[in-house]
């Protein structure tokens, strides 16, 4: 999955801590627009929005002490 290896490549250049932070903002964000109107995105994007978020919620659970 993308989210993995955009995680990934943050972990070798800048180190774990950096790749958690990246994680938490990212989740905040991508949370903050999946709560808007269902009608601000098309299905796709929802769809790859709501999948992303998934992704970085089980990084947070597993990398996040």
């Amino acid at each position: 999955m993308a989210e993995l290896d955009r995680l990934a490549f943050i972990e070798v250049r800048d180190g774990p801590q950096a790749a958690i932070d990246f994680a938490r903002r990212t989740l905040g964000l991508y949370r903050r627009a999946l709560l808007k109107p269902r009608h601000t995105f098309v299905r796709p994007i929802r769809v790859s929005l709501h999948e992303s978020y998934h992704v970085f919620k089980r990084y947070l659970q597993e990398h996040d002490a």
